[in-house]
């Protein structure tokens, strides 16, 4: 599990003019991003991964996990 395929929709939708497509396998999606039953389904190892690459516990991780979701942007 990565952030790199939401980061990478993120970019195909604000670079319109430079990027042509964006193949996407296997995203992060909403559900998981928002509701806690599929995030207590990931694994200790990713959680704390996640959590360390962004410099947070993991109790704020788990708080702001939900602003991740493209669904909760305005994009």
């Amino acid at each position: 599990m990565r952030f790199s395929t939401n980061i990478a929709l993120r970019l195909a939708y604000l670079e319109l003019k430079r990027l042509k497509g964006v193949a996407v396998l296997g995203p992060i999606v909403h559900n998981l991003l928002t509701e806690q039953k599929y995030q207590d389904q990931i694994p200790v190892m990713n959680i704390d991964l996640f959590a360390s690459r962004l410099a947070i516990d993991e109790a704020v991780l788990r708080s702001e996990l939900s602003c991740y979701s493209l669904k909760n942007r305005d994009y």
